[in-house]
């Protein structure tokens, strides 16, 4: 069952997708140079011109942030409704000339599951949580400074509770973003907000502490910040 939180975040990335897609051929159209009235389009043999086109480039980074997960996992009379965990990743990827990239990425953070007390009452325990994923995204160039991207991807969520066997579950994510590229175009802060959806999280586990949930799928927000570094750009 999906809030209306989950509504608002697919429609959220769906119109910056939309966004992206309509603006890029027209950052590339303001890209080209304009002839002023009269002045022949004819010009002069351009040295560079015969250069190689620019090729792609490899991106690494590290970014920290917080996890926000959905109260899936809680009991609702607990008055933290919404669990909020530091979190701590790298990434490392290529983009290829056009813009698209390809990356793979990992994190780890905490997330919280309800557990029944033998007194009838609910206690939560912490599970600290391996994001290992796949991105595919794109990137529109807004300004020489500035890019904003779109991607997503899949992978795996690997959980462990405490005291407890992990699991691994199949999750997706999906997700927009910007970079801030300094004087050199080889170093840059980049700011991320991504949807971690897990299918069937911790199911074994659940069933086996009789674990409360309101939903089967685990959604957490991750809003990150990190420095990242070009190679061969």
């Amino acid at each position: 069952m999906y809030t209306w939180k989950h509504r608002l975040w697919a429609a959220v990335s769906a119109a910056v997708a939309v966004f992206a897609i309509l603006a890029s051929p027209l950052v590339a159209q303001e890209a080209e140079p304009q002839n002023s009235p009269g002045e022949s389009t004819a010009s002069a043999p351009d040295e560079s011109a015969t250069d190689e086109a620019p090729g792609g480039y490899w991106e690494l980074g590290a970014f920290i942030g917080l996890l926000n997960d959905e109260p899936e996992y809680a009991p609702d009379h607990f008055e933290d409704q919404f669990r909020r965990d530091a979190l701590i990743g790298a990434r490392g990827g290529y983009t290829l000339p056009f813009g698209l990239f390809l990356q793979a990425q990992g994190s780890n953070s905490l997330v919280r599951i309800a557990v029944p007390r033998p007194d009838g009452g609910l206690d939560t325990r912490n599970v600290n949580t391996y994001f290992i994923e796949s991105v595919i995204g794109y990137n529109v160039t807004l300004s020489s400074r500035f890019e904003a991207f779109l991607g997503g991807g899949a992978g795996v969520a690997i959980c462990v509770p405490d005291g407890m066997a992990s699991e691994t579950d199949f999750a997706v994510n999906y997700g927009v973003g910007g970079r801030y590229l300094f004087a050199n175009s080889r170093l840059a802060v980049r700011g991320d907000a991504r949807m971690h959806q897990v299918f069937n999280a911790m199911q074994d586990t659940r069933e086996l502490i009789g674990a409360p949930a309101n939903e089967s799928d685990l959604f957490a927000l991750e809003l990150s910040l990190g420095i990242s570094v070009f190679l061969g750009r």
